[in-house]
């Protein structure tokens, strides 16, 4: 399909320079008569209708019909493949009329839908109109003659076009000799982007893509944002009760290296050692420390194994040994008391 739309395309250029150029196109009329429609647009795409039937392009061969770009005996063909309903059909023969493009007799000798249904009737119908032609020859063969070389002589006089853009739609206006004219309304072309600069976004820096329309320069740019960091972990250290410990993560994409730090652990709060006993009058020490690191987590003091202190102690016998001292004194004084009594009474 895409072959045969390139054909088309094609041979409606080359008809269209023939057109522009002046080169005459060709028509069979009625009655086997050739008539040359020489250095003029009417008929310029006759010699492509066959291509146009094939395709079934009933749109396009109906808008170049009214235009006269298909001379009238193809338009009464297309009428008889169904390329065109009876309805265009009788626009286009009116149109055609209106122009001066048809010669009397053609104008006379009309198809109708019931001539393309119905052979026998459409040649009945074209013998009544030869009768009426031959009838009326003699009084309308000037007045036709005059007609076609009035045709002939139409030419292209000037063309003046303004281009399309990417936005802005353009025109083709073409002025003839005979005062008519026809514009074409030439479609925006659309931008046509490319890739003109660009950079990647990493994890920190955005990215962007620049592209430029190849046809008038106008660009436009698509920004990506920055990736952000894909860490992944990577190393692990415990902690414990003497250590902090941490995390290692890496980037995957940029390598960059974070660490998340593991606070120290509590000791774990052992059992009690002696480190020194506890005398009668001297204190004792000990000790607990951590089960895992061995550090020492708590000192106390182990009473001494006498209740009272030692300086009471010596109070204590003191005053023991200072009351039996004062006992003696006294015990020696009653006695030296006693004897001198004695002496007395001797």
């Amino acid at each position: 399909m895409k072959n045969k739309i390139i054909k088309l395309i094609g041979m409606i250029g080359i008809a269209g320079i023939l057109c522009i150029t002046g080169v005459p196109s060709f028509g069979y009329i009625n009655n086997s008569q050739m008539v040359v429609y020489a250095l003029s647009h009417y008929g310029c795409y006759d010699g492509s209708y066959s291509y146009f039937k094939e395709n079934a392009a009933k749109e396009a061969f109906y808008k170049g019909s009214l235009d006269g770009q298909f001379s009238k005996p193809y338009v009464d063909q297309a009428l008889k493949d169904g390329l065109v309903t009876q309805d265009q059909y009788n626009k286009i023969i009116n149109q055609l009329k209106d122009v001066g493009y048809l010669t009397e007799s053609e104008e006379q000798n009309v198809t109708s839908s019931s001539s393309v249904a119905d052979t026998s009737k459409a040649q009945s119908s074209a013998a009544d109109n030869a009768k009426s032609s031959a009838s009326k020859s003699a009084t309308s063969s000037s007045a036709s003659a005059s007609k076609t070389a009035a045709k002939a002589e139409i030419k292209i006089k000037s063309v003046e076009q303004t281009d399309a853009t990417c936005t802005t739609p353009g025109s083709k206006t073409t002025y003839y000799t005979d005062g008519t004219k026809k514009t074409e309304s030439i479609p925006a072309t659309k931008h046509d982007y490319k890739l003109k600069d660009g950079k990647d976004a990493t994890c920190t820096t955005a990215g962007y893509k620049t592209y430029t329309c190849s046809k008038c320069g106008d660009t436009y740019t698509d920004k990506t944002a920055a990736l952000g960091h894909d860490y992944k972990l990577t190393e692990t250290k415990a902690a414990t009760c003497t250590a902090a410990g941490y995390k290692t993560y890496t980037c995957s994409r940029c390598g960059e290296v974070k660490k998340q730090m593991i606070p120290k652990t509590d000791h774990t709060p052992g059992d009690w050692t002696v480190k020194k006993q506890a005398g009668l009058f001297t204190t004792g020490q000990k000790q607990q420390t951590c089960k895992v690191c061995g550090a020492v987590l708590k000192t106390e003091i182990i009473p001494q194994t006498c209740p009272l202190p030692l300086a009471g102690v010596a109070g204590i016998a003191i005053g023991t040994a200072a009351v039996i001292a004062g006992a003696v004194i006294l015990v020696r004084k009653m006695v030296k008391k006693s004897s001198k009594l004695n002496s007395v009474q001797e």
